[in-house]
């Protein structure tokens, strides 16, 4: 909060917890949001991989946020243990589960991220349409990979790294889904769908 209250008066449309992990697993995540709301009066918006949804305690925390994006960028279990890589006890249904538990609950408003990897085929598309009608977000959001793949795991969290940005680290340059095929995703998934699907403006690499 000391930190926040530096840049005051906070001309921002809204403020965004999201950070260098699962902002969920703060264990003063309530604490947080109900903090910002009363330095701020902004509204606050929490991005989250959704593992720990269906947690009652992290479901009553997160009803203080005005808006929560929600990640979904696996539509298969292999996919998203391939995309994600979760660890072992994490599985799609749990998620999808957690999502709509706290779906039905919450005030706010809940949007979906998801990752465009490739192309999607029409299998695809049908799956995530079919995953919406579950979720019923508000809106979604597709975006496009804009950072290398690190080709092994690191313990320094993002943002905290010195020097070049990836130095001699090895990674997988992956190459984006074009602006075109993104837009024309989202087209088709707001007609289907009647949600709002914004995606994001270009899609490029960071060298």
């Amino acid at each position: 909060m000391r930190e926040l209250a530096q840049f005051t008066p906070w001309e921002v449309d809204v403020i965004t917890l999201s950070g260098s992990g699962e902002p969920t697993l703060a264990k003063n995540l309530e604490e947080i949001l109900q903090g910002i709301k009363t330095l701020t009066g902004k509204p606050t918006l929490v991005l989250t991989n959704a593992t720990l949804l269906n947690d009652p305690k992290v479901q009553q925390e997160l009803a203080w946020a005005d808006k929560v994006s929600v990640k979904l960028d696996g539509l298969w279990p292999t996919q998203l243990k391939k995309i994600n890589r979760p660890i072992a006890a994490i599985d799609l249904e749990q998620i999808l589960t957690g999502i709509q538990t706290f779906q039905q609950e919450f005030r706010g408003e809940l949007s979906v991220q998801t990752m465009v990897i490739q192309p999607w085929d029409q299998t695809a598309e049908n799956r995530y349409v079919e995953l919406l009608s579950l979720i019923k977000p508000t809106e979604v959001q597709l975006n496009s990979p804009t950072r290398p793949k690190p080709l092994q795991r690191e313990l320094e969290g993002r943002g905290n790294h010195t020097g070049t940005p990836y130095g001699d680290r090895p990674v997988l340059q992956l190459k984006c889904v074009d602006r075109q095929t993104l837009h024309g995703l989202a087209e088709r998934l707001q007609h289907q769908t009647g949600i709002t699907v914004r995606c994001a403006p270009d899609c490029h690499l960071v060298n």
